[in-house]
């Protein structure tokens, strides 16, 4: 249950090491569920409940596959809290089966509600929201996508992003991809080229392709930035936008006006805490 947390903390977390994760998961519950059925009694009605679970989630994937192209684990609240309650289903199956009862019944909510989110919302399933991290080798293809954006020389992002990939820094970049494809990123930055220096981090060159736009992908780079900087000790975070009504959808908060470097009017200044 701590792995992702050390992960994170001891900047070794990986594409291959978040599947690896889910491996160990499913051999940790399959070795218990061993050594423990032969000693328990568990009753007929809980193995039908459990197969109609995995029936469910079997379903799913077979849905993801068809309007996602691909597999899709949403990390739901429900999906989340199925995991701790297994782990902690373990000691509870020494009691009786009335706790283990309560667990079936979240788990069978996730199950339900992860394939509501796959049917319904299979455009932004299938979607990924990656860091730079993830795909070093998108570093290239991400220089030349923020540069086609906005007017900064390739040079700058490019140095950005290689003390960001050589853990010089914490502060990172941001990627919406549709299968290899870029539709949407940002980047985190020490200024965002204005007179107040005094506020940072920045997050900078939030952009999101036309022809996906209105799908909530600039909002969830903007929380998966925020929340990201925030596991590692780094808040509040700042933004420098002409924009009105936007960015306060995802719990930003107009600050104060700044003046961009080399621009004779003032720009909005917000932070999320």
């Amino acid at each position: 249950m701590l792995d992702g947390f050390l992960a994170r903390k001891l900047h070794a977390e990986s594409k291959a090491g978040a599947v690896l994760d889910s491996v160990a998961d499913i051999c940790f519950v399959a070795c218990c569920a061993i050594k423990l059925i032969p000693v328990l009694q568990i009753p007929g009605w809980l193995w039908i409940w459990a197969g109609v679970i995995v029936l469910i989630k079997l379903i799913n994937q077979i849905s993801a596959l068809v309007v996602c192209k691909r597999f899709c684990f949403p990390h739901t609240g429900a999906n989340r809290l199925t995991g701790l309650l297994l782990f902690l289903s373990v000691p509870m199956t020494f009691w009786s089966c009335i706790p283990i009862a309560f667990v079936a019944v979240v788990a069978t909510f996730a199950a339900v509600q992860e394939g509501h989110f796959i049917r319904t919302r299979k455009k932004e399933c299938r979607y990924s929201f990656i860091t730079l991290r993830d795909r070093p080798e998108l570093k290239n293809t991400a220089v030349a996508w923020f540069h086609s954006k906005w007017s900064a020389p390739e040079e700058a992002y490019l140095e950005c992003m290689d003390q960001y990939l050589s853990h010089q820094t914490e502060l990172g970049w941001y990627l919406c991809l549709d299968d290899d494809r870029i539709i949407g990123g940002l980047g985190v930055i020490e200024n965002d080229f204005h007179d107040r220096k005094d506020l940072t981090p920045n997050i900078c060159a939030v952009y999101t392709e036309e022809a996906y736009r209105g799908q909530g992908i600039a909002g969830r780079l903007l929380n998966q930035a925020v929340e990201d900087l925030r596991a590692k000790g780094i808040s509040p975070v700042y933004l420098l936008t002409d924009h009105t009504g936007f960015y306060e959808r995802y719990g930003w908060e107009f600050l104060c006006m700044a003046q961009g470097d080399g621009e004779s009017y003032l720009s909005r200044m917000y932070v999320h805490y």
